[in-house]
């Protein structure tokens, strides 16, 4: 698999980008912003200007009497102090863990598939950005981090489980590659809270009482009693789960059997989702062998199936084999048919959303029909007949974007099992998703698996490259490919190399071959590490102009009716009488009030003596 030149183009992209800088999720422009957006607009307003900060100058004054203070300090000119309006074209805030899964994770693996050292010099950027996320009073992180921000030994709030328990490998794998160990130690903390910070007494879910050693989908540290809500292995929880048995892999492969913390709590809570989560399908006709991992919230039990749950499969068997637990394998089969099953059920052959199994001994499952004919009325010419399309299913959300969970358990299912079964089913959903999703751009999303004339959305999500593509390319490659002796993937479907002795790793091949003629010279070229991608350095032209225009529209607004009558839709020249009456009225403040020089001159525009640099400023400390 020879895909140096592709990697060579991404490659550019992760020297250039800038991890500083943040892109507003808006319709990217092409246009070209005027220029009169930038500086024209200073001879119009000029004298409104002078009269608004003046005016703002005084207020400030009248209200915290530091006037002469704020004037020495800033050369009697304040800040302009931007509308939220205008701040949404530079954000501030990431989400902690998609940033952490996605894109640490993803240099990570880079490197140690290509044995790049610019990945690795460019994920520790990355993660000591991200690193205060972590600095909370119980370790946990803040799952909307403003970069720069130091949380202090502040309370990350209620947080999702998910996102605060799935951070582990990425700066474990971070750590060991580094050889700093503030990174793992950072993550540890963590996961020593979620392990020991909430009481495990006996519950049923209504009120406060925990689930055995499961967790709630929403987790609050700071009040560790209060676990009543849902509790799930679909969405908000899922990794967390996940990532258990796959540090336990990092324990005892990566760590070298340090601890067994992380085989314990996998173990603990695989034995309460037994009790409380996972149930036998026993309503569809004609199969058996179904399982599905329901969902309890608030003392009851759903017998939903998420497609976001159906990556449990590789996890119970990837535990199965890995612990010892080997009727969790017979687990892990069932519940990777069921998901399977969900896919062939339908009339594209995609699997759906989600899907919502009816109870076994629910009543209201079967209606009744005529059946006068038939042998298996009941005597009196009426027989009952399962409700459901397919039969069994009491509701469901028949869109599919493109998740990989059910193709990432049938590959860990072929793996472990060796059974050719699992590569037909495989292929078999493949071609179904081709035939109804493809396009000549990408893999549309379905809006209703059910219509086989399906109506596609315009959207294509990252995980469908990350992961769906490439689970599907695994499947049919040979076991040697990103072994699982070998490698242990992220919740991304990122694989992380697994330690081995130092005669084996002279033994490593790297899947990069060096630079090529079309891409950037190895990592020298410093003057182009972290200067902004294509987009960045877009966005931020248009950041300027934004800017300019909200702070020229914010003085509009405060100036007097008679120096600007109204805000105009775009900075054009007003006509020369209006012009000709603010400059003799500016005159006259300045002959009355004159200021020091430099102030006041009309070379200067507004905000200049103010500096600035890359986005609002230089990166925070």
């Amino acid at each position: 698999m020879d895909l140096s030149h592709e990697y060579n183009l991404a490659r550019e992209h992760i020297a250039t980008i800038d991890f500083t800088y943040l892109v507003a999720k808006a319709p990217f422009s092409t246009e070209i912003p005027l220029m009169e957006d930038f500086d024209d607009y200073v001879e119009v307003v000029e004298p409104a200007i002078e009269e608004v900060e003046e005016k703002e100058m005084a207020e400030e004054e009248e209200r915290s009497n530091v006037g002469p203070q704020l004037e020495k300090r800033q050369g009697g000119r304040r800040p302009a102090i931007l509308s939220s309006a205008a701040m949404h074209t530079s954000p501030t805030t990431i989400p902690t863990f998609e940033t952490t899964i996605r894109y640490l994770g993803g240099m990570l693996s880079a490197y140690d598939l290509s044995g790049d050292p610019l990945m690795l010099a460019r994920a520790t950027e990355l993660g000591d950005w991200i690193l205060p996320a972590l600095g909370t009073k119980q370790g946990l992180a803040i799952c909307r981090y403003e970069l720069g921000s130091n949380p202090a030994g502040g309370s990350s709030g209620r947080s999702v489980l998910s996102e605060v328990g799935s951070l582990t490998m990425e700066f474990t794998r971070l750590s060991m590659l580094t050889g700093d160990e503030t990174y793992f130690l950072a993550v540890q903390r963590a996961m020593d809270t979620l392990d020991t910070g909430f009481p495990r007494h006996a519950g049923d879910g209504q009120r406060r009482g925990r689930l055995g050693s499961l967790l709630p989908a929403y987790v609050d540290a700071g009040h560790p009693n209060s676990m009543s809500g849902e509790y799930t292995f679909g969405g908000l929880a899922d990794s967390y789960y996940e990532y258990l048995v796959r540090l336990e892999i990092k324990q005892y492969q990566l760590l070298g059997g340090v601890s067994s913390q992380y085989g314990r709590m996998y173990s603990e809570a695989i034995d309460s989702a037994y009790q409380w989560l996972i149930r036998p399908v026993e309503v569809i006709p004609g199969r058996t062998g179904l399982t599905t991992i329901g969902v309890m919230a608030w003392g009851s039990w759903s017998a939903r199936l998420e497609h976001l749950t159906c990556f449990a499969g590789g996890m119970l068997g990837l535990g199965s084999r890995l612990l010892g637990r080997q009727y969790d394998m017979g687990t892990a089969l069932n519940v990777t048919e069921a998901c399977a099953w969900a896919y062939e059920s339908s009339t594209t052959g995609i699997g759906p959303e989600s899907l919502t199994f009816y109870d076994a001994h629910d009543p209201s499952r079967y209606y009744v029909v005529d059946a006068p004919d038939f042998g298996w009325s009941d005597g009196n010419g009426q027989a009952r007949k399962p409700r459901g399309n397919p039969m069994g299913i009491r509701t469901s959300d028949t869109k599919y974007i493109g998740r990989p969970e059910t193709i990432e358990s049938v590959f860990y299912m072929f793996r472990l099992t060796g059974d050719r079964k699992w590569q037909d089913r495989g292929w078999q959903m493949f071609t179904s998703w081709v035939e109804h999703a493809i396009t000549d751009v990408g893999f549309a999303t379905i809006s209703n698996v059910n219509f086989v004339t399906t109506r596609l959305q315009d959207s294509m999500e990252s995980f469908v490259l990350a992961e769906t593509l490439k689970y599907y390319y695994l499947l049919f490659s040979p076991p040697d490919l990103i072994s699982l002796d070998d490698w242990v993937f992220n919740t991304e479907a990122h694989p992380f190399r697994i330690p081995k002795p130092a005669a084996e790793r002279e033994k490593r091949t790297y899947l990069w071959t060096g630079p090529d003629d079309t891409a950037l010279p190895p990592p020298s070229f410093d003057s182009n590490i972290g200067q902004g991608t294509p987009v960045q350095l877009w966005a931020r032209v248009h950041q300027a102009a934004e800017l300019n225009k909200a702070k020229v529209a914010k003085l509009r607004h405060k100036s007097e009716p008679a120096v600007i009558s109204k805000p105009l839709p775009k900075f054009v020249r007003p006509p020369e009488a209006q012009l000709q009456e603010a400059r003799e009225k500016l005159l006259g403040q300045k002959q009355s009030n004159p200021v020091a020089p430099g102030h006041g001159s009309k070379n200067v525009r507004p905000g200049a003596a103010d500096g600035g640099g890359r986005g609002f400023g230089a990166p925070p400390a």
